[in-house]
């Protein structure tokens, strides 16, 4: 029998069976209800026949007049097929792919579709096609798969014609092309496929070279016809200005219209950041979480997510950490990475659930070990730290270093802590920088501020004081407190920027407002020393000892000076001991030589010159100018040690090289000894 596949009208049974008979197909027919209703009484009145025998199969399949019975449908029409009947042979190959009134059987279903398809029909070709594609009762085959899209192609069939555009686009049956994909895919919009007309504009959207303009020109001829892909697509280039002028309320319109849409779950998420953020519309946070709910409930992840940092920040609705873990949890389990670091980040520190080091380390890896960055520097930590794991400074270094070279700061600011000090890798002073600095250029104001004093020393990198001020002022407006010092000492001294006393205690007394302890030194400093501004020892005595609470040798040495000399408070030579100390012990060379004036005079101690000549030599070697001094005056006065008249110039010189202006009347007197 000759087939025929053209559609055709029948009125009433007597013509639907005759157009069998002629060659046509059962399923390329249109008619009126009335005639399925009675079709099963009118087909079992025929004469044994092979369209008889189909059709009993077809009417026990799709319970046309008759009640369903899958196993009698599956024995008509393999009863048909092996008479020859082509359409029954289709309807049996899909009974055997989806185990209808038999057990699924891919071998024997593939075995059908492939003896339809060579008889023809479009559907039996594009499924052979893609059972070739997938390895699906047959070995997998990309040139036979090519060759029956093509094939399929060959004729009016737009879902065929879309399937040659997925060819070349996918790249998988043959070379990728996106030229001769947008060739397919316009011939199936001519035949009436929106989805091709969506891929088309995806195609420009997505390439190497994109033509946003072509983009948006498809994506508003598919829009039109409410499809909500096209339409997240319209929203997305209204919002970046991709071929289009930016355009927030047109942006925020287009998610909102795709999102009612076929439930679609990205539209939905992209307008509930709109409501969120308040782009193109109001700010909602209410409409936001409906939407972002939407989302989650149809099983998107990011959405999951998304409700989970609302919860747990508390943005727009009550706190709930219970609740953001419960959403960070749900979207771990569908595969989102950075919900699985978060369950890692909320075992930590115990939010939403109980505090668990252990559980926190395994989420930490999984996360890493499915490409979360943040994950790897954090799995780096534990390894650093010995936390939940046994220590190995190595591993941490290979996370370290996974999560740098991917841009995460804050492994780049720890490698170039480890190298700066050894700490798993050899001490490389250069390396070290180098991290800092890449850290730094990603916006982490910490490494801003420790790049900067390489900078302003010169000592690991070329000294660049305008680059050390540059990198300072920019960690302080990120906030980094330390920063505060290291600004307003380069406003003090010059370094990098005009001096500027004012600025320099703004910076200052900015920092001490945050407790820096180098900061609540310098500004009781100012106050002490009356720079810029009067002396205020009781304001001084007060910064002193603010800092000495984060034990600050520079302040510890100050409040010890303040009870000495009976500044800003009383005096007590026992407690100005046991701050310069408290200083000395953190080496501390002022602190040093103080010590020795006290023993020298017996302030407060018993007078001890032995002691004093000690604590002065010790400041002396950590570069103390007074320190230098006064070895130099005991060795010129005798005192203690044997008078040495060219051991004193040495100190004297060695004094005045390092500032200190008596030195010089010391020299004098030296010398002016030597000559007599």
């Amino acid at each position: 029998m000759e087939y025929k596949f053209d559609y055709v009208k029948v009125a009433n049974a007597d013509e639907l069976y005759q157009k069998l008979e002629e060659g046509y197909f059962f399923f390329n027919m249109s008619f009126d209800n009335s005639i399925l209703s009675s079709l099963y009484d009118y087909v079992n009145a025929k004469p044994d026949s092979v369209i008889k025998t189909f059709l009993l199969g077809v009417c026990y399949e799709y319970e046309l007049g008759v009640k369903k019975d899958l196993d009698l449908a599956f024995k008509y029409l393999l009863e048909a097929s092996n008479n020859d009947s082509l359409e029954a042979k289709l309807h049996l190959a899909n009974c055997y792919i989806n185990g209808k009134g038999t057990p699924v059987n891919e071998k024997e279903a593939f075995k059908w579709f492939l003896e339809t398809a060579k008889g023809g029909i479009q559907y039996s070709k594009r499924t052979v096609a893609y059972l070739y594609e997938k390895g699906i009762g047959t070995a997998k085959d990309y040139d036979n798969a090519f060759k029956w899209y093509s094939e399929a192609a060959s004729v009016n069939d737009r879902e065929a014609k879309f399937e040659m555009g997925n060819c070349y686009i996918n790249g998988i049956v043959t070379k990728y092309d996106e030229q001769k994909a947008i060739y397919w895919y316009e011939q199936a919009a001519k035949l009436g496929s929106l989805k091709a007309v969506t891929l088309i504009g995806r195609i420009y959207y997505h390439s190497d070279k994109p033509d946003y303009e072509k983009a948006v020109y498809y994506f508003n001829i598919a829009a039109k016809s409410n499809d909500s892909v096209a339409l997240n697509y319209l929203g997305t280039c209204y919002l970046h200005g991709y071929g289009v002028e930016v355009d927030y309320t047109k942006a925020f319109e287009s998610f909102l219209a795709a999102a009612k849409l076929n439930n679609y779950d990205l539209a939905m998420f992209n307008a509930a950041a709109c409501y969120e953020r308040g782009t193109g519309t109001n700010k909602d946070m209410k409409q936001a979480i409906y939407w972002y709910q939407k989302a989650a409930d149809l099983g998107y992840s990011q959405a999951m997510y998304t409700l989970g940092r609302i919860y747990l920040n508390g943005e727009g609705v009550k706190k709930d950490e219970t609740k953001a873990f419960e959403y960070y949890y749900k979207a771990a389990n569908k595969g989102n990475i950075a919900a699985q670091g978060m369950i890692g980040y909320c075992y930590y520190y115990g939010y939403g659930v109980e505090k668990d080091s252990k559980a926190s380390f395994e989420w930490y890896q999984k996360a890493a070990d499915n490409g979360n960055i943040d994950a790897m520097e954090n799995v780096g930590r534990f390894y650093y730290y010995g936390t939940m794991v046994e220590k190995d400074i190595n591993k941490a270094i290979e996370y370290f270093l996974k999560a740098a070279n991917q841009g995460n700061v804050k492994a780049q600011n720890m490698l170039g802590y480890c190298y700066y000090y050894g700490k798993g890798v050899e001490k490389d002073l250069k390396a070290s920088a180098s991290w800092y600095e890449k850290a730094a250029d990603n916006g982490d104001a910490e490494s801003m501020d420790i790049i900067g004093r390489f900078y302003l020393l010169g000592k690991i990198v070329k000294e660049d004081l305008k680059k050390a001020f540059d990198y300072f002022l920019k960690s302080v407006n990120l906030g980094y407190v330390r920063a505060y010092y290291d600004v307003g000492y380069c406003y003090e001294t010059g370094y990098g920027t005009l001096k500027d006393i004012s600025k320099a205690f703004y910076y200052y007394e900015q920092g001490a407002n945050q407790e820096e302890k180098d900061c609540l030194s310098a500004v009781g400093r100012f106050y002490y020393e009356g720079i810029g501004r009067a002396v205020d020892y009781d304001k001084a005595f007060g910064y002193f000892t603010r800092a000495t609470k984060q034990g600050d040798a520079r302040a510890q040495f100050y409040v010890g000076l303040c009870y000495d000399e009976e500044k800003g408070t009383y005096r007590d030579y026992e407690k100005a001991r046991y701050w310069y100390e408290k200083s000395a012990e953190q080496g501390y060379p002022n602190a040093i030589t103080c010590l020795g004036v006290l023993y020298e005079y017996g302030n407060g101690v018993e007078q001890d010159y032995a002691k004093a000549f000690e604590y002065y030599k010790k400041a002396a070697k950590l570069g103390s100018a007074s320190g230098m001094c006064n070895v130099g005056r005991m060795y010129l006065y005798g005192m203690h040690v044997t008078k040495n008249l060219v051991a004193a110039l040495e100190y004297f010189y060695k004094a005045k090289d390092a500032g200190s202006k008596i030195a010089e009347e010391y020299i004098e007197d030296t010398m002016k000894e030597i000559r007599e």
